[in-house]
């Protein structure tokens, strides 16, 4: 029997995929929010939140301010970048368990058009070992501002970031003049966060401490002109959209029920024939009311017959009896 015979034969199974990735699908490990992946052939699925859904609006709600208006969000779904997450995270937590200061943030990253596809499938550090610090935004509006783009439609990450040990940097100050330690000394382990006097920015290195959750595609509304357009294109990550509905359902108006009694009013008979619900002539027998008038005259005049019909034997009963009156005479 040849080789190519044997491997399509009817009873030859295909062979399990055995790839390490596939251990980050296990045990609960993904979002809930996640999607079926097909890591043997696709490397990172972008998946569309249902817009008006529970997920849609608790993103919505942490994104939106004043002048930003949320036109669409994607899950960014790669199993290659969150299985290092989540090696890290849990290494983080190992090396730092006596501290327990290990904290996860959700922060925001501005990202230009042409490197959106590069940090859904390298990280934020798409530049491979960049010494320049990655700068996270807890709000959303000094994200936008400090992009400097003056263009619509605009692109922001919502990332997982983890936080270890953190310290605060002077800003402005070279890195010969940073007074802070590049070790911990309660650990004896770099630094992993620098942040701002304000604690609104966060800086990192390790890209290994971050994840794109959420890619966000928004409106700045500050902005007149709107030149790129919020349907993207993507060459190398699979693009996947929801179906179903793409409006506010609370914003639609409820049709106000038929008032049937006006339509018989303007001459419309048929509308007095439909009955309420789902039935209509079709399906139910109606009677005129001239018919109904002649069926009750027929009944009415059958009382009226038996009557007369009494008084005629009342009548001969009475002529039937003999006159004894001449007798006695």
């Amino acid at each position: 029997m040849s080789e190519a015979r044997r491997k399509s034969g009817p009873f030859m199974r295909k062979a399990p995929d055995r790839k390490f990735v596939r251990q980050v699908f296990g045990m609960n490990r993904t979002p809930d929010y996640w999607t079926p992946v097909d890591t043997q052939s696709v490397e990172c699925k972008l998946m569309e939140v249902k817009k008006y859904s529970a997920h849609y609006f608790d993103i919505d709600a942490r994104f939106r301010r004043p002048s930003l208006e949320l036109i669409s969000a994607y899950v960014v779904q790669n199993p290659y970048l969150w299985g290092q997450y989540l090696l890290r995270r849990e290494q983080m937590k190992m090396q730092m368990k006596n501290l327990k200061a290990v904290t996860e943030r959700e922060l925001f990253y501005p990202a230009n058009v042409e490197n959106v596809e590069r940090i859904m499938r390298m990280s934020f550090d798409f530049h491979l070992g960049s010494k320049d610090e990655i700068a996270f935004f807890s709000d959303a509006l000094t994200a936008n501002n400090s992009l400097g783009d003056t263009t619509n439609v605009k692109f922001m990450f919502a990332a997982k970031v983890l936080i270890g040990c953190c310290t605060e940097r002077v800003d402005g100050a070279c890195a010969a003049e940073q007074t802070i330690p590049s070790i911990y000394t309660r650990t004896d382990l770099p630094i992993d966060t620098h942040t701002n006097e304000t604690r609104n920015i966060f800086y990192k290195r390790n890209r290994n401490e971050m994840y794109p959750d959420l890619l966000l595609v928004y409106r700045d509304n500050d902005i007149q002109d709107e030149t790129r357009s919020c349907h993207f294109q993507l060459k190398y990550v699979q693009k996947s959209l929801r179906s179903g509905t793409r409006y506010n359902p609370n914003e639609i108006k409820k049709e106000e029920p038929r008032e049937i009694e006006d339509e018989i009013k303007d001459g419309n008979d048929e509308a007095g024939k439909e009955v309420l619900g789902v039935h209509r002539l079709e399906d139910i027998t109606v009677l005129d009311v001239k018919t109904e008038q002649d069926d009750g005259n027929v009944k009415r005049s059958r009382p009226e017959d038996r009557g007369l019909r009494r008084q005629l034997t009342k009548m001969l009963k009475i002529s039937s009896k003999p006159d004894n009156s001449g007798a006695e005479a």
